[in-house]
């Protein structure tokens, strides 16, 4: 966000050092933006796209990030639900000059910078415009500090102290939520429980 700061541009993108975007990125995703513009040209906008999980030699784990965890991004397009579920990963996003000023200030309880930007688009009435396919190959390594995790390989005593955590993980997030104007804990739980049913649906 430092880095975005002080540039100038019509439009930005974000590249993580380790991944690897496929030929037609760009393209894609500026056509996209492009035909959103030309009929709201006075909204922020936002593009973003699937990914494909590769290991460090790039050997393909997963076709689509989306299609493994049962989340479709077209039925959760509010702040409330992208408050909770934020599927606009930073190294897919293209956006333009209005969504880079509508992110500043940085407000200090940001979680990450992705959920920032995605977060202040809605709230401002920009628009987020998905692109249903991969983009880039994003690399999963055993030493991620940020990744894909998974339960299948824990115990049952393992299992329930990440769940056990996972409430307590909640209850922050929530005190996070509070500090951007987010609404009640009843809303929080309704709206996360949307969004695990709808995912459920989907499976």
């Amino acid at each position: 966000m430092q880095l975005l700061s002080n540039i100038d541009s019509k439009l930005y993108m974000f590249a993580d050092q380790d991944d690897l975007w496929l030929p037609d990125k760009i393209q894609l995703s500026v056509e996209a933006y492009n035909l959103e513009y030309s009929k709201n040209p006075k909204k922020g906008i936002i593009v973003h796209t699937d990914i494909s999980l590769v290991d460090s030699n790039l050997n393909v784990i997963s076709n689509s990030r989306w299609n493994d965890i049962h989340l479709n991004p077209d039925n959760f397009k509010s702040y409330n639900c992208i408050s909770i579920c934020n599927y606009v990963q930073g190294s897919t996003m293209l956006f333009d000059n209005n969504i880079k000023l509508m992110s500043f200030p940085l407000q200090d309880y940001a979680i990450m910078h992705d959920w920032w930007i995605a977060t202040r688009c809605l709230k401002n009435q920009g628009k987020i415009i998905t692109i249903h396919q991969p983009t880039m190959l994003y690399r999963q390594h055993s030493s991620n500090v940020f990744g894909m995790k998974s339960n299948s390989n824990l115990t049952i005593s393992a299992k329930f102290k990440r769940s056990w955590d996972s409430i307590i993980e909640n209850i922050k997030f929530y005190k996070i939520l509070q500090k951007d104007n987010y609404g009640s804990f009843f809303k929080f739980l309704w709206y996360k429980s949307y969004i695990l049913m709808n995912r459920f649906v989907q499976s």
